[in-house]
């Protein structure tokens, strides 16, 4: 148990966070087994996500100091790049059919700005959140570190408004299999909910005051509704998603084109447009 003290509704909500994340953790390694190249990335990261967040509460529930409980938090907070990078490789599978139509922005091309945006933002945050802990506030400097987390955290702002572009994208575009219509409904469904997530920190970071900073987080109500609810529907939609549409027809090619081997299609998941 942490020396740390805390109140009672915290610590549930602790504990309740770093359950879901640790049962969550095999079903992610699953679905990065169970999936091709197309969805690896994606699974890989969604996997790290929920280690990083359950290693992070383990660290703030035996944490014998207040810097402790700082760094497990910082670490928690920092998975949230890991969660987009995830939603950028589920993404990513689903465009693999229709790729061709759209090279530039369903290619690698556009998942490399994505990843190169989202690797700024984070390394913004780490800066200025280890800032914040080790500089000690001044008369000119107040609150150490927070302009640089407010920068990093806009850049997952304008990099969420970029993927719901994509999202929505994708959508419209004609020709997808199966199976990538049903992860792209639950990444639509789920991409809103990351919206909320990063703007909760955003908020956190910019108003930073006794009640709601980027680490503390708030009141319990507003850390349950806008962060730990959030977290919970979209990574337990996503693995549902992901054992759903478990062992994807290999022979998807980069143009879209499709080699069709006996009876693929017999799954459910069909090799079937819809």
């Amino acid at each position: 148990m942490s020396l740390v003290p805390v109140s009672g509704a915290v610590s549930g909500l602790q504990w309740a966070q770093l359950i879901v994340f640790a049962v969550e953790a095999p079903v992610m390694t699953l679905n990065l087994l169970t999936h091709n190249a197309n969805g690896a990335l994606g699974w890989f990261f969604l996997q790290n996500f929920c280690l990083l967040r359950a290693i992070g509460y383990i660290m703030i529930k035996v944490a014998t100091s207040a810097s402790l409980v700082k760094v497990g938090s910082i670490l928690s907070q920092v998975a949230l790049s890991t969660l987009f990078f995830g939603f950028f490789g589920v993404w990513h599978e689903c465009t693999a059919s229709t790729r061709h139509k759209r090279p530039f922005l369903f290619g690698w091309t556009m998942q490399i700005v994505l990843h190169l945006a989202v690797g700024t933002a984070i390394g913004l945050v780490i800066a200025g959140a280890l800032g914040a802990v080790d500089d000690q506030p001044t008369a000119k400097n107040p609150k150490p570190g927070d302009n640089i987390v407010v920068a990093g955290l806009s850049i997952f702002v304008i990099t969420w408004m970029v993927l719901c572009v994509l999202v929505t994208t994708l959508n419209k575009t004609a020709g997808m299999l199966n199976l990538e219509k049903k992860l792209l409904l639950v990444l639509t469904f789920c991409t809103p909910l990351l919206g909320i997530r990063v703007l909760y920190s955003l908020l956190g970071a910019a108003i930073d005051n006794s009640t709601w900073g980027f680490l503390t987080g708030g009141t319990i109500a507003e850390q349950v509704l806008l962060a730990a609810l959030p977290e919970f529907v979209i990574i337990i939609s996503l693995s549902i998603a992901g054992v759903m549409t478990r062992h994807p027809p290999q022979n998807l090619t980069a143009s879209g084109s499709r080699q069709r081997q006996g009876r693929s299609a017999a799954n459910g998941y069909g090799m079937r447009r819809v």
